[in-house]
């Protein structure tokens, strides 16, 4: 599943550059819908496989924050030193014309629990406060914390998933008619219903899942799908669209999980949590740089800022993940996974983990969602 978080975190960084009014992919919007019911199946992996035995759910917690946070903070770092580095030298960059208005008149001091990532998803649903994050995509790693911190409980009550997904979607559409779109889309509550599907994906995934021969046409599909269905998110596509964009992710999902999850796909998979978080810091570097233009987009402007963003954005967090965030994470590994694979069919996994001198993931945890 890696490949497709990837394509995911590709899509919304399209979004955010002039080249995506010319390709019809299924939208930033959509992309980051698609995160959240990835992210559900996996959190339904993580946890009935290597926390749920003891119910550690502090440790299940703790292990989520380490994969989410250290990528973040260093990020908010370089979003700083590029702010003062931009005012300093007197370049312009419309971003951070608002983050000089954050910093300077102080305003930040009595929000800085949202800059730690708790309630970014909420304060979202005012324009004007989602644009002074000084991370603003960083809102739904926001309702992805919320949705770690239910996910225990939700995986007790695994029967009734798919009624409060119908729930949830019901309260995403009623947000949606009487409040607005930023009220059905920023908030966790206007998202659980992706996280849930998700969930339920995984605890029937059996009967859902196909060979490895149909895997690879799958793969091959989906991304063909996501990169031409067009705008499919709730808030801004059509009803088709959305079914389109999102039965496509529950019918491949449980099978690239079980057939398309090796090494290269889990590294994906975790390159495109910093191709989503950092993508804003590094357009605005590029343009700051005058090497490409938002005004008067060129082919040059279209084609080369994207690819140059996204090689750059690989490139940084490949060595960040090399550097730091492995260590880390074997660190993690020994420390809190305790049990391995507890549920049916998982026999060989568990004894390889026996024989191994080392711990074995038998679900690499990447940074699933966005």
């Amino acid at each position: 599943m890696g490949y497709v978080r990837f394509l995911l975190a590709l899509i919304v960084l399209i979004g955010h550059t002039p080249l995506g009014s010319y390709i019809p992919t299924v939208g930033s919007v959509g992309a980051v819908e698609g995160f959240f019911l990835i992210s559900g199946f996996y959190m339904a992996a993580t946890y009935t496989r290597n926390y749920a035995a003891d119910g550690r759910v502090a440790h299940f917690l703790a292990s989520r924050a380490i994969r989410l946070y250290p990528l973040y903070f260093a990020i908010l770092l370089a979003n700083v030193v590029f702010f003062h580095l931009a005012t300093a030298n007197g370049w312009h960059s419309n971003f951070y014309q608002t983050f000089n208005y954050f910093l300077e008149t102080g305003v930040w001091r009595p929000h800085l629990p949202v800059w730690s990532l708790l309630f970014q998803d909420l304060v979202s649903v005012h324009a004007k406060v989602h644009l002074e994050l000084p991370v603003r995509q960083a809102w739904s790693i926001s309702a992805e914390i919320v949705f770690y911190a239910m996910t225990p409980l939700l995986c007790r009550f695994r029967s009734s998933l798919l009624a409060l997904t119908a729930i949830m979607f019901a309260v995403k559409a009623a947000l949606y008619f009487t409040l607005g779109w930023r009220y059905a889309y920023f908030p966790f509550f206007g998202q659980l219903c992706y996280f849930t599907l998700g969930m339920w994906l995984y605890f029937h995934r059996e009967t859902l899942t196909w060979g490895r021969r149909p895997a690879i046409v799958m793969l091959l599909a989906a991304t063909v799908i996501l990169m031409s269905t067009g705008q499919a998110s709730f808030e801004f596509g059509t009803l088709l669209h959305q079914a389109i964009f999102i039965g496509t992710l529950v019918i491949v999902t449980p099978t690239l999980f079980r057939h398309i999850n090796g090494r290269l796909s889990n590294r994906l998979g975790d390159l495109s949590y910093g191709v989503y978080l950092s993508h804003f810091l590094v357009f605005e570097v590029l343009l700051t740089s005058g090497l490409f233009s938002q005004t008067a987009p060129s082919t040059w402007d279209l084609v080369g800022w994207p690819v140059a963003t996204i090689l750059i954005t690989c490139a940084t967090t490949w060595l960040f993940e090399r550097a730091i965030q492995d260590r880390l994470d074997a660190w993690r590994r020994r420390r809190f996974y305790a049990h391995r694979l507890l549920d049916a069919g998982a026999h060989e996994v568990a004894a390889a983990t026996a024989a191994s001198p080392r711990p074995i993931d038998p679900v690499p945890e990447g940074r699933y969602g966005a």
